[in-house]
């Protein structure tokens, strides 16, 4: 039994298909493998108990097949370990934080909070436009009379979530770190742990603020270090991978944990907003990236089918999704976190004791003309330009300029509220392979170029990505 049930999940990753309809029903992947299993299970259970005969040899047999798969796991866990093992010499952010000296109750009082929210993934205005037919013009229009700035012309300083969040975090690019590591390394860990140990976090910490993370369940994000962690169900990220591989996981729990962690992530933010001890908060809210489990009114659209975090060309693929059910999976989550983000803006500024300091940004554009490993599979200008929106009270604004991207958010901030001195950094954006994040690539002057638009051209006539890609040969699996 303990064996089906800890292979279960397994099997599961394994049959992304649609569904066969039967009796009635459509049977999907996890409702088929449930009686599967049940059925072996009452089959060996059966024969075990009416076999007369000693089943001594047989326990043999399994403890050696045990042996083999625990000797199996140690020499891939072995093998990734040395694969990662330039990554493992990066212990740049191992160092203890500094915190401040206790401030006075007059001091704390003073300090604004900081609201770091991400929505992952949600496209600048004039591509939703563009490549959706989607106006977004109320939700800027509402962030505009709560007193934001909107940086019309944003973009993104890297093409994935850990590369650019590390960047804007620590307030540089990631040119030395690639150096240090080597371009070969595919361990995301040294930017995990950028994420987790920031610079932005060490220099609030050295002023007395507190560090709050909200769970996500994207690994570089879930900060359980933080003075304050906050989860809805409690679970670490190691118990909720466990759980994912058993019946346990099913698609539907699966989808309402999700679900519970975006509206828990939200209320929360409100309800941080009233500390009265000064807080850096970091909320990566994963809508409108994918899964999708929220419709434009907030309700769950359904799916007898989970692909965790799977998205552009690793989800828009036959069996999967076609572009055109990605896309309206993904605009209906645009238009319900625009609705709960406002809601959530309005409880922040009611409730915070001083005017706080609030940064909404994406860390990335959409994937639906995105290819995870080849420049030639994407549309550059959609996945690399952002949303980002500032609310910054007593003057805070006055230093954005409309083609800012992340890498100088907290310069800005920290210059002016902190009285840093922090230049800004030239702009510029870079793509990278999901499978080797340490090799960039400078794509500033090529968004939305010719070759650009031709691309975007040619994925717009596709239900997938096409086969005949140019893929790195070194980024090959």
């Amino acid at each position: 039994a303990a064996v089906l049930i800890a292979a279960f999940g397994h099997f599961l990753s394994m049959l992304h298909f649609a569904g066969v309809s039967a009796l009635g029903f459509t049977w999907g992947p996890h409702t088929i493998l449930i009686p599967v299993f049940s059925l072996i299970f009452a089959t060996v259970a059966y024969f075990a108990i009416m076999t007369g005969s000693d089943l001594s040899k047989l326990t043999r047999i399994l403890n050696v097949a045990s042996g083999l798969l625990v000797a199996l796991s140690l020499a891939s866990i072995g093998s990734q370990l040395y694969a990662a093992r330039d990554a493992m010499r990066y212990r740049t952010y191992d160092a203890p934080i500094e915190v401040a000296a206790n401030l006075t109750s007059e001091e704390m009082a003073a300090l604004p909070r900081i609201f770091y929210i991400v929505l992952d993934g949600y496209a600048r205005s004039d591509n939703l436009k563009e490549l959706f037919g989607y106006d977004n013009s109320e939700f800027i229009d509402g962030l505009r009379s709560r007193g934001f700035y909107i940086v019309e012309n944003a973009r993104a300083n890297y093409s994935h979530t850990t590369l650019s969040l590390s960047s804007a975090l620590n307030m540089k690019y990631l040119d030395s770190v690639a150096e240090e590591i080597g371009t070969d390394t595919r361990s995301q860990d040294p930017l995990r742990r950028m994420i987790a140990q920031s610079d932005a976090r060490r220099f609030l910490a050295q002023r007395g603020y507190r560090f709050a993370c909200l769970s996500s369940r994207f690994f570089a994000t879930q900060i359980e270090d933080a003075d304050m962690y906050l989860s809805p169900d409690g679970l670490r990220e190691f118990e909720t991978g466990l759980i994912g591989t058993t019946p346990a996981g099913s698609p539907f729990r699966q989808r309402a944990r999700d679900r519970e962690r975006t509206l828990f992530a939200l209320e929360m933010l409100g309800d941080l907003a009233a500390s009265q001890k000064p807080l850096f908060v970091l909320a990566h809210i994963l809508p409108p990236h994918p899964p999708f489990v929220f419709r434009s009114d907030g309700t769950d659209p359904g799916d007898d089918r989970y692909f965790f975090l799977e998205s552009a060309n690793h989800l828009i693929r036959e069996g999967k999704l076609t572009r055109d059910q990605y896309i309206a999976g993904y605009l209906g989550q645009v238009g319900f976190i625009e609705k709960a983000i406002i809601d959530c803006i309005d409880r922040i500024i009611e409730t915070s004791p001083v005017p706080p300091l609030i940064i909404l940004q994406s860390d990335h554009g959409s994937g639906v003309f995105l290819h995870h490993e080849s420049i030639e599979g994407t549309y550059l200008q959609d996945r690399l330009s952002v949303l980002s929106a500032f609310h910054l009270p007593d003057g805070g604004c006055e230093h954005l300029y409309d083609s800012m991207t992340l890498v100088n958010t907290f310069r800005v901030i920290f210059s002016h509220y902190f009285d840093a001195d922090m230049p800004l950094l030239e702009d510029r954006s870079y793509y990278a392979t999901a499978t080797h994040p340490f090799r960039h690539t400078d794509v500033t002057e090529m968004l939305g170029d010719k070759e650009d638009r031709a691309r975007l051209k040619r994925l717009q006539n596709m239900d997938y990505f096409p086969d005949d890609i140019e893929i790195d040969a070194r980024d090959d699996r």
